[in-house]
């Protein structure tokens, strides 16, 4: 009965050794920071949008530079960003609601890129 006893005892205690050393390790889910650069020149009012996928609470770190004075909007994140002409601008938001949401030069409408955020 002993015997029995023990030996359930130490299987037990292996299953729970195995099952600690065999674990996947979890990963750090926190948030990512991701970087978006535009540069914009007017060509025939034309840019290829590019669409950028994100986590909620990512740090966007978006870089403008033009070569005439723009203002842009980042819709969903309600970032209005002023670029005089020649000028660099960075602005670091966090990627908050989820949905899908353009990033657009206003007067021209021009989409610049769309963010589509999803839950964390």
């Amino acid at each position: 009965m002993r015997l029995k006893l023990l030996t359930g005892l130490v299987a037990a205690v292996l299953l729970v050794l195995l099952w600690q050393g065999l674990k996947p390790a979890q990963q750090n889910a926190g948030p990512e920071l991701h970087r978006l650069n535009f540069n914009l020149a007017l060509i025939d009012e034309q840019t290829p949008a590019v669409t950028v996928k994100l986590q909620e609470s990512d740090t966007v770190e978006l870089t403008l530079s033009s070569d005439y004075d723009a203002a842009v909007h980042v819709h969903g994140a309600e970032q209005h960003i002023e670029i005089e002409a020649g000028q660099t601008v960075t602005r670091r938001f966090s990627a908050e609601p989820s949905g899908r949401f353009a990033i657009e030069v206003h007067g021209s409408e021009l989409q610049l890129a769309t963010l589509e955020i999803y839950p964390r």
